[in-house]
């Protein structure tokens, strides 16, 4: 388990949501990099490596002033599944929460997920369904 704390290294973290998720995510990279460069303290990286090979990847968000910090990109390529990997990313940013006085994590967990988080005691809550808005523009 490493934190990443470059920006080059965040490339990992989207082409693991590419394999895992079967989506482009060719924007991530920079917007997690864009992040990192506004505030490193407000946002933290971890990966999971199996012989050297990067596996899993999550971020945490720490949001000052409230009691809240959010989990965030826990995923992990199929065939390292089952191995306790996601369970270590999870729980080294509930660590990092704790460390800096944070009550409560927020995780928008997949159906994979939940039951993970759920056995380390998160509980649902609601759903959220991402939605794209168009504004349509009258000529």
């Amino acid at each position: 388990m490493r934190r990443l704390t470059e920006p080059a290294q965040l490339v990992e973290i989207a082409a693991i949501h590419e394999e895992v998720w079967d989506e482009k995510f060719d924007w991530l990279a920079q917007a997690l990099a864009d992040e990192m460069a506004a505030d490193s303290e407000r946002i933290q990286f971890f990966m999971a490596y199996a012989d050297g090979v990067p596996v899993c990847s999550a971020w945490i968000r720490f949001h000052p002033g409230t009691h809240f910090a959010s989990l965030w990109g826990g995923s992990t390529l199929p065939a390292h599944r089952g191995r306790g990997l996601y369970t270590a990313v999870l729980s080294v940013r509930a660590q990092e929460a704790r460390r800096r006085g944070y009550r409560f994590l927020t995780i928008d967990a997949s159906p994979m997920s939940r039951p993970i988080v759920a056995k380390h005691g998160f509980q649902l809550l609601t759903f959220a369904h991402a939605c794209n808005w168009h504004v349509k523009r009258e000529t």
